[in-house]
């Protein structure tokens, strides 16, 4: 439907610039209907899709330019020649080449339309105290700022994103890790468990942690490849088996790709149901392509949006009158807060038993959904109690939680009751 509207934007638009080159040979007023048929043909397609229409324009400037070129050149040349007959049919030559020039490059398939990473000329978000990246597409600017503010990604440089730049295995996994809710303060993980001699100190146990779990392969039993650039195959690989619990399942395929076949075939059809990743064009995922940062960050963010976290069951505590919890400010900030920092007191008599474990959800339209603790945290086994008459100062990290924390209304619970607060960034 997008290549008819541009193609009639495209006949429209040439037909405007070839009666308007005619009427400066002719000195006929055909320019003013000509303008407003090709106008009128190019906002046609603005309802549809403005970046269509922006890269008919594109495409047909040079030809414009070039028409006006060498109409010049060749009227000058014919009527030294020839005279000024044959300069009627200049324009309508010229114009039928470019075109098709323009018609031929609008039907090419952009692998832009489907692509998880706009790279054809997007408008990029302005930084901010909060997010300092100027090399990112404005519509992608929450996925990437909440990645960021998450600490799940950082950038190539104090400016630039990387956006448009490949990932390397090595870097890939460690925001793998990180999503899965691998935290080196947290839990150090046994280096023995890493059989790869080609890891960076400083991705060790984060790919150890990896490895453990089975999520991730080397290119043999000792190389992990670290520093090889990582394939949108590959990526699909690690991240469904990362992300296992939030994927769905298909037993058949729901899409079309043709090289989504052997040992990838399954983890990209779990990815595409869930609305996780989509092809470079409709009929081929680019197996074997180069995952970029853009791409990579954008599937990591989907994945780990609270979206697909399981809705609250709906029961909330409900301790003695005499014990309270509550949080010590309205808001908290990702960039200076560290956590959410809470005061239980316990005006009863006696003392109250409670959980290590907090639960934090997060308000979404009508529902609340839970944001998932990392995997692996080991509380004490005992139960923990806050003595009759005392206060109790506690915080719970941000860093505790493996669903990615953005900006909204939230509520914490214990036994002691709930908390309700707004997270900025």
């Amino acid at each position: 439907m997008i290549n008819v509207l541009l193609l009639f934007s495209l006949v429209g638009l040439n037909y405007f610039l070839h009666s308007a080159m005619a009427a400066l040979a002719k000195k006929n007023h055909i320019f003013n209907g000509a303008f407003k048929t090709g106008i009128a043909a190019v906002i046609a397609t603005t309802t549809f899709d403005e970046i269509e229409v922006f890269s008919c324009l594109v495409i047909n400037l040079p030809c414009f330019l070039v028409y006006c070129i060498t109409y010049q050149l060749m009227r000058k040349f014919v009527k030294k020649q020839r005279g000024e007959t044959f300069m009627k049919k200049v324009p309508r030559i010229i114009a039928t080449a470019a075109l098709a020039g323009a018609v031929f490059a609008s039907t090419s398939p952009s692998a832009e339309a489907t692509a998880e990473a706009t790279n054809f000329m997007p408008i990029y978000a302005k930084p901010t105290s909060e997010f300092p990246f100027t090399d990112v597409p404005e519509e992608r600017m929450e996925d990437v700022l909440a990645l960021y503010q998450n600490k799940f990604l950082n950038g190539v440089s104090t400016d630039q994103f990387g956006w448009s730049q490949t990932i390397k295995r090595v870097d890939a996994a460690m925001v793998v890790a990180r999503g899965m809710g691998f935290r080196k303060e947290q839990r150090p993980i046994p280096e023995k468990w890493l059989t790869f001699k080609d890891v960076p100190d400083r991705a060790k146990q984060a790919i150890a942690y990896l490895q453990f779990n089975k999520v991730v392969n080397g290119k043999t039993e000792t190389v992990f490849g670290s520093n090889d650039t990582i394939t949108r195959g590959e990526a699909a690989i690690i991240l469904s088996r990362a992300y296992a619990d939030v994927l769905l399942s298909p037993t058949e395929p729901v899409h079309h790709f043709t090289d989504a076949t052997g040992r990838y075939a399954k983890a990209i059809n779990k990815l595409v149901a869930t609305g996780i990743t989509h092809g470079k064009t409709s009929d081929r995922f680019g197996t074997n392509d180069p995952v970029k940062r853009g791409e990579f960050a954008i599937m990591v963010a989907r994945l780990s949006d609270p979206a697909l976290s399981p809705p609250s069951d709906g029961d909330l505590p409900s301790p003695p009158s005499g014990i309270t919890m509550k949080a010590d400010k309205e808001s908290y900030s990702l960039s200076s807060d560290t956590g959410i920092s809470l005061t239980i007191v316990n005006k009863e008599d006696f003392p109250y038993g409670y959980r290590y474990q907090y639960t934090l959800e997060k308000k979404q339209g009508d529902k609340w959904l839970e944001i998932r603790e990392n995997r692996g945290i080991l509380y004490p086994t005992d139960v923990p109690q806050i003595e009759a008459g005392k206060t109790m100062k506690v915080n719970v990290s941000f860093g505790r939680f493996r669903t990615l924390i953005t900006a909204g209304e939230y509520r914490i619970m214990n036994t002691f009751g709930v908390a309700e607060f707004t997270i900025t960034y």
